[in-house]
């Protein structure tokens, strides 16, 4: 899986300027990104009133330790601008400090479109990506899971104006007749948490980053997926697994308990979707073994 290439526009400078007040001096890419580019940029601050200046990495993406300035994002054009605006809105409810928000413009909005893509304007937050080998960041990421999803237990939101790709199913119904019958209470929901979106610096999370694929579903759902994110990604040996979900509960996760079957077809749930969704034509080795391992965890 490649990085969007996503070049920087004069319109862009234009836009940042005129809705968020920041005059563009330098725009540097960051990396990361399969379908949005994210820019270190340095500038002055204008009428809007953002500060420019905070050390440290950039929201989105990592390799800017040390750093000052604010980070632009440029996202896909197939994403519209309601649906950033509620994952934008999702962020912002957690009550987590650790959760970067987005930056305002003048008019209250959180995105902007230039040239047909959605722009936002994030602060700058210090830290690498996250060590999945490092036992002690890993139960960081166990427990502040935990804590976001406390924050966003009793958070109502409208419906999302597009369906996530987690709710939808096929190409094997006993996992779908499975899922139908694992009734459990919906929340609000990161989507996407993984070691590339959770920045670290000196020894501690500084930053949960990246909320375009929020959602609401079960937080047993992102519970497990995030269990095997951060235990032993291709192995079917659920031990390091199992560790992170009891560090989660430990801190008072609002999802459930869960056995070895629960959290190998939530596990396989995740997999499906994400090859469903992004698997491509089938040439993506990645996704290959996605699919091999969603075979070889069948109960």
């Amino acid at each position: 899986m490649g990085y969007a290439e996503i070049p920087w526009t004069a319109e862009v400078a234009e836009a940042v300027e005129a809705e968020w007040g920041i005059r563009v001096e330098t725009a540097e890419r960051l990396t990361g990104g399969e379908e949005s580019a994210a820019y270190l940029v340095a500038g002055a601050c204008g009428a809007a009133g953002v500060v420019v200046g905070t050390a440290g990495a950039g929201a989105g993406v990592g390799g800017a330790e040390g750093r000052e300035g604010v980070v632009v994002r440029l996202g896909s054009t197939a994403r519209g601008s309601a649906l950033v605006e509620w994952c934008h809105r999702v962020a912002g409810s957690t009550g987590v400090d650790e959760v970067v928000v987005p930056l305002r413009t003048s008019s209250g909005a959180s995105v902007v479109r230039v040239g047909g893509r959605p722009v936002s304007v994030w602060p700058f937050v210090g830290g690498r990506w996250l060590d999945a080998g490092d036992t002690a960041e890993v139960e960081q990421a166990a427990r502040l899971l935990a804590r976001v999803h406390r924050g966003l237990r009793d958070v109502v939101m409208p419906a999302r104006p597009e369906r996530s790709y987690l709710e939808f199913g096929g190409g094997d119904g006993e996992l779908d007749r499975w899922l139908a019958g694992f009734g459990r209470r919906k929340q609000p929901l990161h989507g996407d948490y993984y070691r590339g979106n959770l920045l670290v610096d000196r020894g501690r999370i500084s930053g949960v980053i990246d909320w375009d694929e929020a959602w609401v579903g079960a937080p047993e759902v992102e519970l497990a997926g995030a269990a095997r994110e951060f235990g032993d990604h291709w192995s079917t040996d659920l031990g390091r697994a199992r560790e992170f979900v009891a560090w989660y509960h430990d801190e008072g996760g609002t999802a459930g308990e869960l056995d070895d079957e629960m959290l190998v077809q939530l596990i396989r749930h995740r997999l499906r979707a994400e090859v469903t969704a992004f698997g491509g034509d089938g040439t993506d080795e990645y996704y290959d073994r996605l699919r091999e391992l969603f075979v070889k965890l069948r109960p």
